[in-house]
């Protein structure tokens, strides 16, 4: 068993309770934690090598820098005087009025304060011009320590009796997205460092599930022991049990809040197939599909009286509904009751006659099928090729021609040519 003693943005330092430590660095290509410890021998007796894989360390204190203010005292027997102490000594050119605010209203007393004294590296001494109240405030923006750390902006409060405290300015950070032990669980990480997650602005409202296939199991909730709002999806599978999170589902964080009211911010996750991963622009989020399916090719099936509608849809995907004797029609074959059907391992309408073998000029007219946007494809016709059992599209443009019906009469007409074909038949029939 080992404990985490020690983490920092870089280092993780576990101690084992047999002996020694082991140190992770951060590569900062790959950004994975590696061991770079040498051992001696003697230490490892007993141990045997091992190599984990696809852990997730969760860090419940995770502390970026340890550069930050230790305290703010008042000197005994004034109210106007107080001397801000830092963790680490200063940087004494990032001192100045333009890093170290007072509240409106007041004004510092002498024109050389704030004041950095290099015999006191790890303070400043600040005077007021006005005597100090209750909700008189510091505030520090840019300050830097000797090694080139910045302070984290923020604003102390003179609460009375002596004491300084730091107001809450900060918004909560989420750091991750990840399952702990099953796929239809997932949790996001989420830290405060001061008043705490506001567990009533976690909800399905201000953390929004958008899939095509899941809906939230429940509610999203905070889970305060371990930093993290947990997500549950309901999906079920054909033997009844939940199944999991599907590429391309998102996790937009909006409304989430601290007890001060600092508001998460706003932030979409998507799934993909290395997990959770932040959207980081709008160009990154899938855009809506406007693009209707089209045809590839139609060929005939492993058997003739089967005709294959290879289709390309890199949108929504297709709405099955759509596939129908409706919307798919024979000419001059009648129809299998259960055709046509959907094959979506091969992305292709499989259309069937009653058994009877497709023959030279049958014609398959394709239209109405729409993908899951409601983009409807253009009515196409394809008439079969006998000689190369190919169907090749057949055009339906209006153009002028002749057709010799007997040898004393022509007619010419600028109507479509299968309607012409319909009047021609109908007029040699009388």
């Amino acid at each position: 068993m080992i404990d985490l003693v020690k983490s920092d943005a870089n280092t993780l330092v576990f101690e084992d309770h047999l002996g020694f430590d082991v140190t992770f660095e951060k590569d900062e290509d790959t950004e994975a934690y590696t061991s770079t410890a040498t051992y001696i021998d003697d230490d490892l007796i007993g141990y045997t090598k091992t190599t984990i894989i696809n852990m997730i360390l969760h860090v419940e204190e995770y502390i970026p820098s340890s550069f930050k203010i230790s305290e703010i005292e008042n000197r005994e027997g004034s109210n106007f005087t107080q001397f801000v102490r830092f963790s680490m000594n200063l940087d004494s050119s990032s001192i100045g009025r333009d890093t170290i605010l007072l509240k409106e209203g007041q004004s510092f007393y002498h024109s050389d304060e704030p004041v950095y004294k290099s015999d006191t590296p790890d303070r400043v001494k600040v005077e007021f011009g006005k005597a100090r109240v209750v909700g008189e405030t510091i505030t520090l923006d840019g300050i830097k320590s000797s090694e080139g750390d910045v302070l984290p902006t923020q604003t102390w409060e003179y609460k009375g009796d002596g004491i300084w405290e730091r107001g809450d300015i900060e918004p909560p950070v989420i750091s991750s997205i990840a399952k702990v032990s099953n796929d239809y669980n997932h949790y996001i990480y989420i830290k405060d460092d001061y008043s705490g997650i506001d567990s009533d602005s976690v909800n399905a409202e201000t953390v929004v599930l958008t899939s095509d296939v899941n809906t939230y199991y429940s509610a999203p909730e905070y889970e305060p022991e371990y930093n993290d709002i947990a997500v549950s999806i309901e999906r079920i599978t054909d033997d009844g049990e939940p199944d999991a999170f599907a590429i391309g589902d998102k996790l937009t964080i909006d409304g989430v809040k601290d007890l001060a009211g600092n508001v998460v911010e706003i932030q979409t996750w998507i799934f993909g197939d290395n997990g959770w991963s932040l959207v980081e622009s709008e160009d990154e989020v899938e855009e809506t599909d406007t693009t209707a399916p089209s045809i590839s090719s139609v060929i005939l099936g492993t058997e003739r009286y089967q005709a294959y509608i290879n289709l390309i849809e890199e949108g929504s995907g297709i709405d099955t509904s759509t596939i129908s004797s409706t919307n798919i029609l024979f000419e001059g074959k009648d129809m299998d009751g259960d055709s046509p059907t959907w094959d979506a391992d091969n992305s292709r309408i499989v259309a069937e006659t009653t058994g009877t073998d497709f023959e030279d000029g049958d014609r398959i007219q394709i239209g109405g099928i729409q993908d899951n946007d409601g983009n409807t494809m253009t009515t196409q016709t394809f008439q079969l090729q006998i000689s190369d059992d190919t169907w090749n599209e057949v055009s339906t443009s209006t153009q002028t021609m002749q057709l010799q019906i007997n040898p004393a009469l022509f007619v010419q007409s600028d109507v479509d040519q299968e309607q012409l074909l319909e009047k021609v038949m109908a007029f040699s029939s009388l």
